[in-house]
């Protein structure tokens, strides 16, 4: 069977990179038939001049099915991969600080004993960190851009924040609140043995030094491992059941105002902590609410206008038949 000249053109253009290639390779059949000779199969979609391809949407569904996700459709995944593109060519003129970056990668930096458990989950992910970095500079980016693109839309009137209000009285009982500051030292479950019972008696040596007289405060600056924390005292603001793990709350709810507790542990590590001040438990007024419920009102036409934008920028492509 004789091929057509175009076709031989571009398959040509294709091995040698040369010539007529420079425009063959931009063409949707060209497109199609690099994917199939690569093995990354029929191309579904061409956006901002990448194209999506049947294997990309095959790497999407495996991501979701192994993260628990509902798996969807083909199409929506490809719909997705598409809004991603368009999100991402949009929002690359984003200013980022290196702070910005750096502070999300430290957050999952952290959340690792050491470094050879955090390189072998690199390893698995298929990241390195410089990848990684990217990945997060990408979402800040989207996000900034998006925040920006729909502050605009956004309105919180206030009939709608006395509505609200009527109808979720439940969420406004507010609950026994407390103010403290804590001292911390960091032994994350999974550490080894041998490491934890190195902390165990760290926080128990600081705690001798609270009893001997030692200032509270500045033992805190001194050996505190909460970086967020250590500069003001130890202090954590205030806050009520729902914001702290149940092994972080219960045991500081029984202390009184100016109660410094022994130390205990939690799935983060040690933990000295002293209550500073405490409100009990109570409704809340409307003026009261207000903030957190235009927050919350904010929040969902935030999610609305998102979720309308995204849906607007997967159109934005040249789709193929599968």
């Amino acid at each position: 069977m004789r091929i057509p000249n175009f076709i031989l053109l571009t398959l040509i253009a294709l091995a040698a990179g040369i010539g007529a290639g420079i425009w063959a390779v931009r063409l949707p059949l060209a497109r199609d038939l690099a994917g199939r000779f690569s093995g990354r199969g029929k191309l579904t979609a061409l956006v901002n001049g990448t194209g999506f391809y049947a294997a990309d949407a095959d790497a999407e569904l495996a991501y979701d099915s192994a993260r628990g996700a509902q798996l969807p459709d083909r199409a929506s995944v490809v719909h997705r991969l598409v809004a991603e593109e368009n999100l991402r060519a949009l929002s690359a003129e984003q200013r980022l600080v290196a702070t910005e970056v750096q502070r999300q990668f430290d957050l999952l930096y952290f959340q690792f004993a050491d470094q050879s458990r955090w390189t072998d989950a690199l390893d698995k992910s298929g990241l390195s960190e410089n990848t990684l970095r990217g990945k997060l500079r990408y979402a800040l980016a989207a996000r900034k851009f998006l925040e920006k693109r729909t502050a605009g839309d956004l309105r919180a009137d206030e009939a709608a924040s006395e509505r609200y209000f009527a109808a979720h009285q439940d969420e406004f009982a507010q609950p026994q609140r407390i103010q403290a500051s804590h001292l911390f030292v960091a032994a994350p479950g999974g550490w080894p043995d041998e490491l934890i019972e190195e902390k165990r008696l760290l926080i128990q040596s600081l705690a001798d030094r609270l009893t001997k007289g030692e200032d509270f405060s500045q033992l805190v600056a001194e050996a505190s491992e909460d970086e967020a924390t250590k500069s003001k005292g130890g202090d954590l603001g205030w806050f009520s059941f729902w914001r702290m793990p149940p092994d972080f709350f219960q045991p500081i709810s029984k202390l009184r105002v100016g109660q410094t507790s022994p130390p205990f542990q939690t799935g983060l590590g040690f933990h000295i902590a002293r209550v500073t001040n405490a409100r009990p438990a109570r409704q809340m007024s409307l003026a009261e609410a207000r903030p957190q419920i235009q927050d919350r009102l904010l929040d969902e036409q935030r999610m609305t206008a998102v979720a309308a934008l995204e849906s607007r920028l997967g159109r934005q492509a040249v789709y193929f038949r599968p």
